[in-house]
This record gives structure tokens, C-alpha cells and sequence, in this order.
């Protein structure tokens, strides 16, 4: 006789980081305005990604930082605003809050900055488009 389990419900997979990413990077560029005459600059910072123990080793002599946010975005007057991007939770998944999603490196980075004086309100964490633009209108970006 067959044992039989609970039924379990499945829920498509969000996209992975790398992804998001990549579609974050087509909107910024959409809304940063033209380089001549931009709205803000923006970059990433790609310190997630697979590496084989040397080019990690050789990156960290270089000076790669630990807990650096995914997005630098410099706006007018000289403002810094930093974005990190999470991976989306599954549909129907019990969601955490997003700051919750932080590294504690992460989290170490963005306490160093606002021990300096950056305003809390400069960082945000992010895990959709919706999520992008939310932060930019807060920033008065766009």
C-alpha cells in the first residue's frame, strides 16, 4: 500500500537575481536621462558573482569591499543614493521583510556609511521594478 503525503503546491520560480538585475539595469538606463544630460548616474557593483579562489583573492587585494550595495546612484546636488537588489520570494511564500534579506556585511556597510553621515533615508532594498521606482520617486529622481 502506497504511503501517501500531503499534496504540495507549487509556485513558479521568481526570477534569479542576476535577471532582476539585468531588467533593473534596462529601466535605469530608460530614466537616467541621456549622458549629456542625465537625471542621475548609476552603476553596479558586481561583488555576487561566482569566482574561483584566486580572482576572489586577487579582487579582495585590489580593494573589493564585502557588503558594497548593488547600485550607486549619484543625483543632482551631489546626492548618493544606494540600492541593493534581493531575489524575489516565491508566489504565495511567507515574505520577510527585505531589509531582513540584508547580509550582515550589508548591513555593517550601511551602518558605516550613516556613522559618516549618509541619511538613512538614502538606501533602499529592492526586489522588483515596482520596487526601483518606488525608491527613485522617494529620492525625487524621477
Amino acid at each position: 500500500m502506497a504511503v501517501r503525503g500531503k499534496r504540495r503546491r507549487w509556485y513558479p520560480e521568481p526570477p534569479k537575481e542576476g535577471a532582476l538585475q539585468e531588467q533593473v539595469a534596462k529601466v535605469l538606463n530608460a530614466l537616467a536621462g541621456s549622458p549629456k544630460r542625465p537625471k542621475f548616474v548609476w552603476f553596479h557593483v558586481p561583488n555576487g558573482e561566482d569566482r574561483n579562489i584566486v580572482t576572489a583573492a586577487a579582487l579582495k587585494r585590489m580593494g573589493v569591499l564585502a557588503g558594497v550595495w548593488d547600485i550607486p546612484i549619484f543625483g543632482p546636488g551631489g546626492r548618493i543614493f544606494l540600492l541593493e537588489m534581493k531575489r524575489p520570494t516565491k508566489t504565495g511564500e511567507l515574505r520577510k521583510p527585505l531589509e531582513n534579506k540584508l547580509s550582515d556585511e550589508q548591513v555593517a556597510f550601511r551602518r558605516a556609511l550613516i556613522g559618516l553621515g549618509m541619511p538613512a533615508e538614502r538606501f533602499a532594498v529592492a526586489d522588483s521594478i515596482d520596487g526601483v521606482t518606488a525608491a527613485l520617486k522617494k529620492w525625487g529622481l524621477i
